[in-house]
């Protein structure tokens, strides 16, 4: 405490307080929070150098902050400005209002700072006190997913906060409302922009809970190269709307050179739990560069691929949801070949499983050439039940030869069911065929498939194997 040397100036007073922190909890966004386990060596140093003002500078592990407040005319203290950072530098109290962030960040959650609120009515909105933004961040999770290595500038505007982001993973400008519980929805303008869950090893270590879609904020996206989880869906645009019940996806379209994709779908809270359904529309003219571009090798050529599915689930759109999946699936393919690789897309349909059965079973059939199986066209219905999908007439049509599947593909559990037809015209005796087949089928279930592909297949030789196994 300082008496000042003239009478009638005010006294200064000055605290300096040092601790680990230990016990205690911070309840605050990251990189502020803090469990009461975890040691955070920190120096508070309070100046209190006239009513009315408190200076506050503070360094607690890498985290320096430098803090002016001062009482308004209704005695509410207010932050006036202030400076932070979180990479060890040293730094000083900037001369305009607001709080100057700037720095490297070891990790950033949007909604843990848009969910700040006074304690009291009518008290200080974020832009209040929260000035201009320029930080790096190694780590930085929005609305679910995770980006790395982002540089991230951000401005107040009227009602709004305006993000500009660039790096390796996304690249653009993000309006956010201030107040995300009028509806208004986020505004996402992307140059590039890749979604990618956090990694599994931080979400095990992480008490998972279930996330509440009716606490989700709306979103309009507009992105001219966009990936999800390694896969690429080029140019994509994407309404999701609020609903008293969650969330409304009320319109998707992506769209590339090698594939179309259209949808709707619903993520709401059905009888207290939360419920999530989708309807994708999807259509290429070279399915081999869209497996690419999905991520599958590209097992299956088609000139013309079709594919509508009707999916629902308990739960949310997470990645651990294909093993709820309900629905159906309608698959139509046009001239294109099964070839002879590693096992890719094919696999996902039933179909790589199928196209090495000829050759290696000594059918000897003149559509099957080094390059893979031809076919004419490929037809099946699929029913969606608990990550599996079952098929009673997924049929493939060739110049000389007919397959015909039965049975379940396991997409969650990544492995096959299934019983197969082939029928044709083989150049070899048929005995030499059934002699390497994998195992019978028996002769009622031979008759039961027969009569599911009546009058649909062709050739005089017939031979029915099991297809069982992993992928």
């Amino acid at each position: 405490l300082d008496r000042p040397a003239a009478s009638g100036r005010p006294w200064s007073s000055h605290l300096d307080v040092s601790s680990d922190l230990t016990g205690l909890t911070i309840d605050a966004p990251r990189p502020f929070a803090k469990r009461p386990t975890d040691a955070r060596p920190t120096r508070v140093v309070l100046d209190l150098p006239q009513p009315g003002r408190n200076d506050l500078r503070i360094e607690s592990g890498a985290a320096r902050a430098v803090l002016e407040f001062t009482r308004r005319a209704d005695e509410r203290w207010i932050l006036d400005r202030g400076a932070a950072r979180f990479d060890g530098r040293p730094l000083s109290s900037p001369s305009r209002p607001g709080l100057l962030v700037a720095g490297d960040w070891p990790e950033f959650d949007l909604g843990e700072w848009l969910a700040l609120r006074s304690a009291t009515a009518g008290g200080p909105m974020l832009s209040d006190w929260l000035g201009p933004v320029d930080v790096h961040l190694d780590r930085a999770r929005v609305i679910g997913f995770e980006f790395l290595d982002v540089t991230a500038s951000m401005q107040p505007l009227d009602g709004a906060w305006r993000i500009e982001v660039a790096g390796p993973m996304a690249a653009g400008a993000v309006t956010v409302p201030e107040d995300l519980s009028k509806g208004t929805p986020i505004g996402l303008h992307m140059q590039r922009l890749s979604l990618q869950s956090p990694r599994a090893v931080d979400r095990a270590s992480e008490r998972e809970e279930p996330t509440d879609p009716r606490g989700l904020p709306a979103i309009v996206l507009h992105a001219e190269d966009f990936s999800w989880e390694g896969r690429r869906f080029g140019r994509l645009v994407a309404t999701v709307t609020r609903d008293a019940r969650g969330l409304k996806l009320e319109r998707l379209a992506a769209q590339s050179e090698s594939m179309t994709i259209s949808g709707s779908g619903s993520w709401l809270v059905e009888d207290g739990a939360p419920h999530t359904r989708l309807d994708l529309d999807f259509s290429s003219d070279d399915l081999a560069a869209a497996s690419r571009a999905l991520g599958y090798r590209d097992a299956v050529t088609a000139e013309r691929a079709l594919v509508h599915a009707s999916l629902d689930w308990s739960g949310g759109p997470g990645g651990d949801a294909m093993a709820r999946r309900n629905g159906s699936m309608r698959l139509e393919l046009d001239r294109g070949q099964l070839r002879s690789v590693k096992p890719g897309a094919g696999r996902i349909l039933g179909l790589t499983s199928v196209s090495a059965l000829p050759r290696r079973l000594a059918l000897d059939f003149r559509d099957v050439t080094d390059e893979g199986l031809a076919f004419d066209t490929v037809r099946g219905d699929f029913e969606v039940r608990e990550g599996g999908a079952y098929t009673q007439n997924l049929l493939l049509k060739g110049a000389s030869v007919d397959i015909g599947v039965v049975g379940r593909t396991g997409l969650a559990r990544q492995d096959y069911d299934q019983t197969v037809v082939v029928s044709g015209n083989p150049s070899g005796p048929i005995t030499i065929a059934g002699a390497l087949a994998a195992g019978p089928v028996g002769a009622a279930g031979a008759l039961l498939i027969s009569q599911m592909f009546k009058g649909q297949l062709q050739g005089l030789a017939r031979v029915y194997y099991r297809v069982t196994g992993s992928w």
